[in-house]
């Protein structure tokens, strides 16, 4: 089994989803990042909304973006490389791919 895996239908415990650029960016970012969700499959029953990540995406529709415990993980020029610190100025990145996952999901 898999602990990792990006597709949806897997049996892995949690999935990555990796943050390479941003949507209208010619060039990738020098340094990625990597949001682990829980997989849906392994929970009994489901799990609970992410209220951070609804506060961020709020005025969106009220979509269900991601459930459970969600973690975002910057790494040196490689997804699944050396982790490195995140910066204050990661975050409106990181927000702003969010918005643009939630706004994807609502289609």
């Amino acid at each position: 089994m898999h602990l990792l895996d990006n597709t949806s239908g897997s049996s892995a415990v949690c999935k990555s989803l990796v943050i390479d650029c941003l949507k209208g960016m010619n060039r990738k970012f020098a340094a990625p990042f990597v949001v682990f969700t829980p997989n849906q499959h392994h929970c009994k029953g489901t799990l609970p909304v992410n209220k951070t990540i609804t506060s961020i995406i709020d005025g969106f529709g009220g979509v269900d973006v991601m459930r459970g415990d969600v973690v975002v993980v910057k790494y040196d020029s490689t997804p699944f490389g050396e982790i490195v610190d995140v910066l204050g100025s990661d975050f409106p990145l990181i927000k702003n791919w969010l918005i643009s996952y939630a706004r994807e999901a609502r289609r």
